[in-house]
């Protein structure tokens, strides 16, 4: 995936996956229309005051209440979903949604929702980052009820940006058939075009065990159903769905091995589990965790093989693009050692030592860390550490005696890295933008808000959330294309607001 994948299995937790949950009730209360897909919101410039190189007076602005959304960097396409939980009743799937330019064409049919129960239904509606024009606009997709939120994932394939919608609910029982616990997945074609688009797969997936332990691990190599264990504990074979093909294929798990730990003195049964497939396989982590730690890639790699000298234990924290970031141990309890590793054979590519300046609530696990990566794969960060893939460099900010360090939030292809100075004294952020390249630090403004992600064509992704008082809150998303060259730009200073 784009935005990178954690492993189920690992202590972290999932990361902004790639799709986000906007404010709100689940329903979508307050939000508006279920599938709307008439011509964007323009922009409260007043709202957003930006680095420069973007222009607010071309933005607009999506309601994200009640939705989850998700971008496609590369091909810079914003896609959104209702997350409502249940579908009105005598609500069904396969009816035709309303037409993208419905509301520009006064001949075209009724987009009045209420006249059409499957209007209700959920569908997946992406637009161009740069303007908000709806691209295009899924089939409405089957009902659930008691459904969970849903996931929205960006993945990339040998066919491109793939969208991936995993949700969790219930088909009602009916007549003799019995109610049904489902995961349902669909996915969809970044660069598809036109109204009621079909799913290029779809899988709908029988739970055993309750929705609240239906796993589904989307990574660009599919979706990974994790094999559930048996009464000795042993973990059962899982199964991987193509979001090409539709095809399910088994996937295998290690038979059980003893191996030194410390919980007990006799040793562990401890099985090499999948837990997230990827462009090159699927990657596998010990469950126990025994002593040593251990994970790799099937059939491929294992971590023994491929740790630094001086760290043989490690934990593997994200996968992005074509490399997967591992924080090593170093055997004498000194520190970290933070790598990325070629995900194909475990090859080294890049390692530094650097405080990240992260920290974690709970003293007894490692901090959560999110790695960043630009939409073309050259610039990695995470943290107060920056790697530049092409220049084969890596720069740890975390700052000295006569400066303070940078968290980074943001990275483009272009090779500007935002973030934040560390160390802060007054609860007022400080926004950096760092010139890679050159590594000039250019403070920005007091105020000033740093996009959560910029698309290769230099669209940036602002998200806001306000308080609405008696505990209600909105959620927007703003996009900003970038500016046009030589025509003026304004973004004053931010005043103190309920934003966040």
């Amino acid at each position: 995936m784009r935005n990178g994948v954690r492993l189920a299995s690992l202590p972290v937790a999932a990361l902004l996956l790639s799709g986000c949950l906007g404010g709100g009730s689940g329903d979508g209360g307050g939000a508006g229309a279920v599938n709307p897909t008439e011509a964007p919101e323009a922009a409260d410039a007043s709202k957003l005051h930006v680095p420069a190189g973007f222009d607010t007076a071309r933005a607009w602005q999506s309601d994200q209440r009640g939705r989850v959304y998700a971008m496609a960097p590369v091909a810079g396409v914003f896609v959104d979903l209702s997350a409502q939980e249940n579908p009105p009743e005598g609500a069904s799937s396969g009816a035709e949604s309303p037409s993208p330019d419905a509301a520009a064409d006064p001949s075209a049919p009724s987009t009045d929702e209420s006249a059409d129960p499957s209007a209700q239904l959920p569908a997946v509606i992406a637009r161009k980052a740069g303007d908000g024009a709806v691209l295009w606009s899924s089939q409405p997709l089957s009902p659930l009820s008691q459904q969970r939120t849903p996931e929205l994932h960006v993945v990339s394939t040998a066919r491109g940006e793939y969208v991936v919608v995993v949700r969790r609910g219930v088909v009602p029982a009916s007549g003799i058939a019995r109610a049904r616990d489902l995961v349902v997945v669909d996915s969809f074609p970044v660069n598809a075009g036109g109204r009621d688009v079909a799913a290029t797969a779809h899988l709908e997936r029988e739970v055993a065990n309750g929705l609240d332990n239906a796993q589904a691990v989307v990574g660009d190599g599919g979706v990974l159903f994790p094999g559930t264990e048996d009464d000795t504990k042993r973990v059962r074979e899982g199964a991987l769905w193509n979001p090409l093909t539709g095809a399910v294929s088994p996937v295998p798990v290690s038979a059980p091995e003893n191996r030194p730990c410390a919980t007990d003195r006799d040793g562990c049964d401890v099985q090499d589990v999948p837990s997230l497939p990827t462009s090159a396989g699927i990657l596998t982590t010990e469950q126990p965790a025994s002593d040593e730690m251990r994970f790799g890639l099937q059939g491929s790699w294992k971590s023994a093989a491929v740790a630094p000298e001086g760290a043989s234990r490690g934990r593997v924290v994200q996968v992005v693009g074509s490399v997967v970031f591992i924080e090593w141990y170093r055997d004498d309890n000194s520190g970290s050692i933070y790598a990325l590793h070629d995900l194909a054979t475990g090859a080294l590519v890049l390692s530094a030592a650097c405080d990240l300046g992260l920290q974690s609530e709970n003293t007894n696990t490692d901090p959560e860390l999110t790695v960043l990566m630009s939409p073309q794969g050259r610039y990695v960060a995470v943290g107060s550490l920056l790697f530049d893939l092409s220049a084969g460099t890596s720069r740890c900010y975390s700052g000295d005696s006569a400066n303070r360090g940078i968290l980074f939030n943001a990275l483009t292809d272009g090779g500007t890295a935002y973030g934040t100075l560390r160390d802060d004294q007054d609860d007022s952020p400080d926004p950096v933008a760092v010139r890679i390249a050159t590594k000039a630090i250019e403070p920005l403004p007091e105020g000033t808000q740093l996009p959560d992600l910029v698309t290769h064509d230099g669209v940036a992704l602002f998200s806001m959330v306000e308080d609405q008082g008696k505990d209600e809150e909105k959620a927007t998303a703003f996009l900003v294309p970038p500016a046009v060259p030589g025509a003026p730009q304004q973004s004053p200073a931010a005043p103190a607001s309920a934003a966040r």
